[in-house]
């Protein structure tokens, strides 16, 4: 009896314990994601106080900038569309080209850390900005309460542990189409379930691409085939994408790779306008347009060329015929995709 009691004791004990350490553990997880969001706004983070994370991903456009293309903080414009960053942690993949950003450490080392081009440059600048936190009350507080202490100057890993920890409360749920998904029939209006079987139909294989609760599938797959696709956007005298900018073949070196971006999610679409890899779309139905055609003719100018006849471009865009009712159908259901609301991007505890 005394044997069995001190069994249960022992067995108690070490319940309360995993209870505790786990709670332990969430905790710190808040305290690291309140950092993060603090630094995620935070301009001393970039070599020149001019620019922060959320320059480029700003929560009030669905973590996306507005911009055809970013700009640095040197005012050098980037490469790419800011990609919004609302369930980005549930990609498998995380840039729109670079097939070895297979999680959010190594995706954070480019703004943070990368010279070509420049971006927050934090290496630069980095005792002037331990300083800049070290003088701060509510940076020491939260670092403190979370490390133990202000962590020493030789340690940077705090920055990106803080950050992916902020990135990984990014999670929307409060829109309609997530009320469909719990049951809810009547979430989504007559015009849009239209729109939604247009997207699953044979016809426009939307879905092919875009799969998966949030309509990426990049969420589901590290499967390359599946993730990285050539849209049609360019088809050059070269016979290629724009050398400077080919997608995945820059890092494969893989002539059937030119032109292929990873998908993107569809979640906020709405929000996230101007569209593709290099924003060259400024609006949705320019991008339905496109997909209808089967790619994209440019007429003049050194991309001049039809995408329709690149030889890469993916089976999937076989070009559509939609009447301008069913356009606006489809255009009803990527609405639902959006938040309903501003308040839905103070996203933490959703």
């Amino acid at each position: 009896m005394k044997y069995r009691l001190l069994t249960y004791l022992f067995f108690f004990g070490i319940l309360i314990c995993m209870i505790i350490g786990n709670a332990c553990q969430t905790g710190n997880a808040d305290k690291r994601a309140l950092i993060g969001e603090r630094l995620f706004s935070d301009i001393h983070l970039s070599w020149n106080h001019t620019r922060s994370c959320a320059s480029c991903h700003d929560p009030s456009m669905a973590f996306t900038d507005g911009y055809r293309t970013s700009v640095s903080p040197s005012g050098e414009m980037l490469l790419h569309n800011a990609p919004s960053l609302l369930h980005v942690s549930k990609m498998k993949v995380f840039d729109w080209a670079n097939p070895k950003a297979i999680d959010l450490v190594q995706q954070l080392q480019r703004p943070l850390y990368g010279k070509h081009p420049l971006e927050l440059g934090l290496h630069l600048h980095w005792p002037k900005f331990l300083s800049t936190i070290r003088d701060d009350s509510v940076y020491q507080t939260l670092l403190v309460q979370t490390y133990g202490q202000v962590p020493p100057a030789n340690d940077s890993l705090w920055v990106v542990d803080c950050l992916i920890a902020y990135i990984n409360t990014l999670q929307s749920g409060v829109s309609p189409i997530n009320r469909l998904m719990k049951g809810d029939s009547s979430a989504l209006s007559q015009d849009a379930l239209a729109g939604y079987k247009l997207f699953c139909s044979d016809s426009l294989a939307c879905i092919s691409c875009h799969g998966g609760p949030d309509f990426s599938n990049a969420t589901l797959t590290e499967n390359h085939d599946s993730i990285y696709f050539n849209t049609g956007l360019y088809f050059t005298s070269a016979g290629t994408y724009p050398p400077q900018d080919a997608g995945l073949r820059m890092y494969t070196q893989q002539a059937q790779d030119d032109g292929k971006f990873r998908v993107p999610s569809l979640r906020n679409v709405m929000r996230t306008a101007p569209y593709m890899h290099d924003g060259s779309m400024s609006s949705i139905e320019d991008v339905i347009r496109h997909y209808s055609r089967g790619g994209r003719l440019i007429i003049k100018g050194p991309n001049q060329g039809d995408g329709r006849f690149h030889p890469f471009k993916s089976k999937y865009l076989k070009g559509f015929s939609l009447s301008r009712t069913q356009e606006l159908q489809l255009i009803a259901f990527l609405n639902h995709l959006s938040d309903q609301n501003n308040e839905s991007f103070d996203l933490r505890n959703k």
